[in-house]
């Protein structure tokens, strides 16, 4: 018995470390997969139960995230991690990111000057963040000659940089027509894929994302943009992934 015990503890400390290398390289559904196996035969692992929830979440699952946060308080009531990612949780902008719509990014990746990936400025964070997950759809929207972007559910995300952005807008003006998705996040930072979508007869000469563009992605981040809210908390708690990695 002794011996089946440790083998127990044994195998769900691998497990553990595996699920926490899987959500650091954002490999979501498999990191929910293994914090389900642990969750399946150690219903006790807090931290499990954690990691299960903060992968749903990034999955766009944000029902079965509070349903495995809320599994946390009811071994632990006052654990900390599971309080305060389901008071985020019931704010509207993450209630309302339930059912959003979801695209495959990498299908952008097309002929040179038609896509590019670029990091967005003045980006929503904390509580006025809409929930974003790689692959969700992006809404483009011109604001005094600025391409703003939003989640399909209509939070503000971010603003694409003005060297980019101002050549979109007249492009758009002109007749074309873009789509975009989110590509990565971070707590302080965006990266987006946009793709034209449709090019006007009278754009044919132009290339919508020249070679200068891509270096967009490459600007830094800054903490506010003029027009909008400075940053203030981060958008989720996820300690418990650099816990676990210290713990590994």
């Amino acid at each position: 018995m002794v011996n089946r015990d440790t083998d127990e503890i044994r195998d769900v400390k691998v497990k553990a470390r595996e699920a926490v290398v899987l959500a650091m390289a954002s490999k979501w559904k498999e990191a929910a997969a293994v914090n389900r196996e642990i969750t399946e035969t150690s219903p006790g692992e807090l931290d499990a139960w954690n990691r299960l929830g903060k992968a749903l979440l990034e999955l766009g699952d944000a029902k079965g995230s509070k349903a495995a946060f809320e599994k946390t308080l009811a071994i632990d009531p006052a654990n900390s991690i599971a309080r305060k990612n389901i008071e985020r949780l019931s704010i509207g902008s993450y209630a309302s990111s339930t059912g959003s719509i979801q695209v495959d990014y990498r299908m952008f990746n097309g002929d040179s000057g038609k896509s590019t990936q670029v990091m967005l400025i003045g980006v929503a964070t904390g509580k006025d963040r809409p929930y974003l997950a790689p692959g969700g759809a992006i809404d483009l929207r011109s604001n005094n000659g600025n391409l703003t972007v939003f989640s399909s559910g209509g939070g503000f995300v971010g603003v694409v940089p003005p060297q980019l952005g101002c050549r979109l807008v007249q492009m758009i003006e002109a007749g074309n027509r873009y789509e975009g998705a989110i590509a990565s996040t971070t707590i302080d930072s965006v990266m987006v894929v946009l793709r034209e979508s449709y090019q006007h007869p009278s754009q044919r000469s132009k290339i919508s994302f020249s070679a200068s563009s891509v270096t967009a992605r490459q600007q830094s981040q800054p903490q506010s943009l003029e027009g909008f809210d400075d940053p203030l908390s981060p958008p989720l708690d996820i300690s418990f992934v650099d816990d676990d990695a210290e713990e590994a």
